[in-house]
């Protein structure tokens, strides 16, 4: 099961549209994942929170590899679009609280993939089914959104 909350605005002119905000519920049979996020969460606020039985891990910030880009700086060394400690996730549980590392992003390495995939006749690094699924489940949660109740994914 599946519900969503959008908040979408269309922009003037253009064929697609910005959703402002979202919260989905996905049910598992042995657990509930909450989603959400904005565009309000600007600043040092959060944008990530994961919680589940053993802590919460707390995220600020977007990924920098596109702000890196449109800045000019090359992908050309491994650490050329590294967050800065303060960028850092934290993970709390029950007694202390820990700075976790941001993994380096590697936006370049897709593109790498899917020219060799691409001149070699192999598996790309996304499949179309995993990308249609991807489509998919945003349009039913813009769905659920309008409808304003759960939709099954099973019956997609």
């Amino acid at each position: 099961m599946k519900t969503a909350i959008l908040s979408i605005k269309p922009k003037a002119g253009q064929p697609y549209v910005y959703i402002l905000l979202w919260l989905s519920y996905i049910s598992y049979p042995n657990h509930l994942a909450t989603l959400h996020g904005d565009l309000f969460s600007t600043g040092p606020n959060k944008r990530f929170t994961l919680k589940g039985t053993q802590g919460s891990y707390e995220k600020n910030g977007l990924d920098p590899q596109e702000a890196c880009l449109i800045a000019g700086i090359l992908p050309n060394k491994p650490q050329w679009a590294d967050e800065t400690p303060e960028q850092y996730g934290r993970f709390y549980n029950a007694d202390s609280s820990e700075t976790i590392t941001t993994e380096s992003g590697c936006y370049q390495q897709y593109f790498q993939e899917l020219a060799l995939a691409i001149n070699t006749n192999t598996a790309p690094p996304v499949t179309a089914t995993n990308a249609l699924w991807n489509i998919k489940l945003i349009a039913l949660a813009m769905e659920s959104s309008r409808q304003g109740k759960t939709l099954t994914i099973d019956k997609w």
